[in-house]
């Protein structure tokens, strides 16, 4: 960031907690080739150079590319209740977590991208200080079965809700090793007020407890989540002092011009929705990723709950592909039909009383399963 500071500055060895000897001064040298080329006319053969020279953390190599988006794929990961997190959407239709936010007691800046000298730079062990907080929600995946190869941006796609005027939403990606240390990889925020955009015409508050998205994108990064590895996301409602901590009332951000001043705060409890009807997700650009993550399930099931149901009726699969969905009376009659990819929803309130077949069809491979569903006291 901008040279960096202290012992974290660019083309140093130590990076926060980590250190990279094979990177030590590579920036220096290749802007000094480029210099000589197009300053000093030496023919230095620069233009044989790749157009992407990039550092691999987790494998520590230097690597080249053509192409600025790499040859990746987003591969999702789905938090679960249980602060797991699978490449499968939950079953449940209702689960959620919801934490309280303090702006008295925010969530410290633990290393990361600062510019402040006084606080640390780099990638930093969040276990003790962030993780350990009760203002926090912890989502990781089971240990990686392979090495996990992102290269590019990943995004964050949660599904929230606050009972206050304004709030906001931090996350940070982290890598787990083996012993318990989660280092962080990435950090990023989205204040709720400009979830539409960032002028003051975009400016909207809250409807408290109304469900919205909130999508963060993180900064380009290129890091080998090696096997045995953790990846994790983290969620809460600041990071502080890197951001400014919101208030939560609604008002103004800045009050009386000061950039740090709180004037009657509130306490916000904020909720992250984890469900096959509201599912919160991070997007990974993964290279030559496959479903890796153990305990994953057979990736044609498709669930049909509640059953019995009186009114909502959920779909969920866990599988990428689409699905064509036909529901049949027992007496063979069509009843509706409709396109699902890894859920769907409806209400059934329509449908009489009874039991129906819902033919469920692959349309990629063509295969074909049945799921019977049984509706009472709808009318």
């Amino acid at each position: 960031v901008h040279g960096g500071h202290g012992t974290a500055q660019v083309g140093s060895s130590l990076q926060g907690q980590l250190s990279y000897p094979n990177a030590v001064d590579v920036d220096d040298s290749m802007a000094l080739l480029f210099f000589d080329f197009y300053l000093r006319n030496q023919n230095n053969n620069w233009l044989s150079n790749s157009a992407v020279t990039y550092y691999q953390m987790g494998e520590n190599i230097w690597k080249n590319d053509n192409d600025v988006n790499f040859n990746t794929n987003l591969i999702n990961f789905y938090c679960y209740q249980n602060s797991e997190m699978q490449n499968t959407i939950a079953n449940n239709s209702t689960d959620k977590k919801t934490f309280n936010y303090n702006p008295n007691n925010p969530s410290p800046t633990v290393g990361g991208p600062t510019l402040r000298s006084d606080l640390s730079q780099g990638p930093y062990d969040q276990s003790l200080l962030v993780e350990s907080r009760n203002d926090i929600l912890v989502f990781s995946t089971p240990a990686l079965q392979q090495n996990a190869v992102m290269k590019g941006e990943a995004v964050v796609h949660l599904k929230v809700s606050s009972d206050k005027l304004d709030t906001d939403f931090d996350v940070r990606l982290c890598d787990v090793y083996p012993d318990g240390k989660s280092m962080l990889v990435n950090h990023g925020a989205m204040r709720m007020r400009f979830r539409n955009g960032l002028t003051a015409a975009d400016t909207i508050h809250l409807q408290p407890n109304n469900i919205y998205d909130c999508v963060i994108k993180l900064p380009s990064s290129c890091i080998t989540f090696l096997a045995g590895h953790k990846i994790r996301l983290d969620v809460s409602s600041s990071n502080y002092p890197s951001f400014n901590r919101n208030m939560n009332t609604g008002e103004v951000l800045y009050p009386n011009k000061n950039m740090d001043t709180l004037v009657n705060p509130l306490i916000a409890a904020n909720t992250i929705y984890c469900n096959s009807f509201y599912p919160s997700y991070i997007s990974l650009p993964l290279e030559n990723y496959t479903l890796g993550i153990e305990n994953h399930k057979p990736i044609d099931e498709v669930t049909v709950y509640p059953n019995p149901t009186s009114s909502d009726l959920f779909f969920a699969t866990n599988s990428y592909d689409t699905f064509e969905v036909t529901i049949y009376s027992l007496n063979g009659n069509k009843v509706t039909s409709f396109v699902m990819n890894q859920s769907f929803h409806f209400n059934a309130k329509e449908f009489n009383d009874g039991f129906y077949i819902a033919e469920i069809k692959n349309k990629m491979n063509g295969f074909i399963i049945s799921k019977s569903f049984e509706l009472i006291a709808s009318k």
